[in-house]
This record gives structure tokens, C-alpha cells and sequence, in this order.
């Protein structure tokens, strides 16, 4: 499964407003995403009901306030698990100071310091970070490191990602831990990639052409709306395979 497969990822690159560009990356002979090592975790320090939690609000500010190219994340994760994708991997996008270089910036909604707002991550954010992390390291083979953001150097009096949760137990899977297997099997499927959604095709094809067990149209329906789960693919799967379609 590659990033842009994954369940609620939404590439906004080409939507996102933008005042230029930033830099391709560059450390010593390394360029672009090959001078990426790390991946750095903040939060945004907005409250997750807030309307200006977006990453078009983030935008804006750091454009306007800040004088800076757009965006500061590569990523932006919402609290109902949508991950966001507003930058090039490749680009030193302005998030971690000296560390900018070297790194992959994602934003988790909300305020998650204990005399802030003092909320947590949601279900759905747990989720979809551990996935997108798990991906950033298989597509990028020099990432080694996960830190939160005031662990970059010059960002020690930062509470960021905040003190209310343990980003470090939800990179290793063990968030996952109190995440209920009903909210991961619930997660939509993200067909972009060409041979996962052939694969979905085909199943549904030899189900809507089997006259004697008719597959009802709401699961054509779903699929072509976006809102088949992976639960829904699991349950299809295994019937297909029960009445032996899979060996056709």
C-alpha cells in the first residue's frame, strides 16, 4: 500500500494556496527526498472544533503572519482521520527550524497540552498517523527517525505535540492498542491505486453476474461513491471466495 492508497488521504497539493514555492531539500550531495530522515510530529495547537483547524486556515497564516512560501506541513491530519497531503516530500518546507532539511512534517489536529485545551487525538487520528508513518518509511528508504517537534534542536520549550498523549505509542502500534478493531475494519477503502481497484472491479463484475445470487446494487453503489470500508472488501472477499469466484 503506498501513501496515496491509504484510507482518508486527500492530496491537496494542487488546491492549497501558495505564495511560490519551497526549496528542494538539500544536505551535502543529498537532494530532495533523499536528504529526508526524519519524520516530525506536531499538533496544531488549535482546538479540534475550531473552523480555522484546516489546513487552508494554516495556510493563510503562515503566508500572511509569517511571510513564508505556504503551508509548513507536508501533512495535516484531521480529527475524523482525513489525512491531508499539501506539500512535495521533497521540499524544505518551513516546520522544524535546522531541522527542515532533513524532514517530513505532520500535523495532528488539535491542542493536546494539558493547560491548553488539554484534548487528545482521536481514534481515527491514531490510526491514520500510525499508517501514514508505517508508509513514509517503506517509501523512503533513508527515514530512520521519529520525533516529535520539540525534540528538534532549538525546540526543547515547545509543548508540541503536546503532553496529553504519547505519539511515541502510536508510531510503534501500541495506540493501537485501545483503538477498537470495529474502528479500524470501518476505515473506507481507498481504491486509487490501479490493481487494488481492478481487483475490486472484477469481484463485484462476477457477483453482479451470477443470475442465481445476485449481488444487491447498493455495493456497486458504494464502491463507486467512495464508501466501501475495508470491512465491507474483507465480507465481499470472503463470499467471492466461498462460491469459488476467485478461481475463475
Amino acid at each position: 500500500m503506498a501513501i496515496k492508497d491509504l484510507p482518508k488521504y486527500k492530496d491537496i497539493r494542487g488546491t492549497i494556496r501558495r505564495n511560490g514555492r519551497y526549496p528542494i531539500a538539500k544536505v551535502g550531495s543529498l537532494v530532495g527526498i533523499k536528504a529526508k530522515d526524519t519524520h516530525v510530529i506536531h499538533h496544531s495547537m488549535t482546538a479540534q472544533h475550531l473552523k480555522g483547524s484546516t489546513p487552508q486556515a494554516f495556510a493563510n497564516t503562515h503566508i500572511e503572519a509569517n511571510k513564508w512560501q505556504g503551508i509548513a506541513y507536508a501533512f495535516v491530519i484531521m480529527p475524523d482521520g482525513t489525512i491531508y497531503q499539501c506539500d512535495d516530500l521533497d521540499r524544505r518546507t518551513n516546520h522544524a527550524g535546522n531541522t527542515n532539511d532533513i524532514s517530513i512534517g505532520t500535523c495532528v489536529i488539535g491542542d493536546f497540552r494539558k493547560e491548553g485545551e488539554a484534548e487528545k487525538p482521536t481514534q481515527d487520528q491514531i490510526i491514520s498517523l500510525f499508517l501514514l508513518n508505517k508508509e513514509l518509511f517503506k517509501e523512503i528508504p533513508s527515514m530512520k527517525h521519529v520525533i516529535g517537534h520539540q525534540e528538534c534542536p532549538g525546540y526543547a520549550w515547545k509543548n508540541c505535540p503536546g503532553d496529553t498523549w504519547d505519539y511515541k505509542k502510536v508510531i510503534t502500534g501500541e495506540g493501537l492498542m485501545n483503538v477498537k478493531e470495529e474502528d479500524i475494519m470501518s476505515q473506507p477503502l481507498n481504491p486509487t491505486n490501479p490493481a487494488l481497484n481492478k481487483a475490486v472491479q472484477n469481484v463485484l463484475l462476477k457477483f453482479e453476474q451470477d443470475k442465481d445470487q445476485p449481488l444487491s446494487c447498493q455495493w456497486r453503489e458504494k464502491f463507486e461513491k467512495r464508501e466501501l470500508t475495508i470491512s465491507d472488501a474483507v465480507g465481499l472477499l470472503y463470499v467471492a471466495a466461498e462460491r469459488g469466484y476467485l478461481n475463475r
